[in-house]
């Protein structure tokens, strides 16, 4: 959705926004136009790599799940992986045997699954799919 600049109020979809318009679901840096990507931890990202503050880290990855342990998890449950179903990560460190690197697991292209006439999508088939990709 697209906001008119210096609004927070969406008005516009991508197909019918103005020049003029930004987009309200990006967070941007508060020194710069570059996408936030820091800041205090828990919190909502403030600033860009270049503008971050020495106490901000990365909010907008996921950590690795192991207790205390701070760094960007890219390990996942093999298998396929729909959206965010997939919360626990880890780090190579911490990894669970069996636990792959997200870039191998499989997407699945949900929007050949959408009912037409409802625009929602038809579980039965996308389970039938999985199951049948995966025997």
């Amino acid at each position: 959705m697209y906001c008119a600049a210096g609004d927070k109020k969406r008005i516009h979809c991508l197909l019918h926004k103005q020049a003029t318009d930004t987009n309200c679901r990006r967070i941007y840096c508060e020194s710069c136009e570059r996408i936030a990507s820091f800041g205090p931890p828990g919190k909502r990202p403030a600033h860009c790599r270049s503008h971050k503050t020495e106490d901000e880290v990365n909010v907008t990855t996921r950590k690795c799940a192991y207790s205390g342990c701070n760094v960007d998890g890219n390990f996942i449950l093999p298998g396929l992986y729909i959206g965010a179903a997939n919360k626990q990560v880890y780090c190579s460190e911490h990894k669970p045997a069996g636990f792959v690197h997200r870039s191998t697991i499989k997407h699945i292209d949900v929007s050949e699954f959408i009912d037409a006439d409802f625009e929602t999508p038809l579980f039965d088939e996308i389970v039938d799919a999985i199951i049948n990709d995966i025997i």
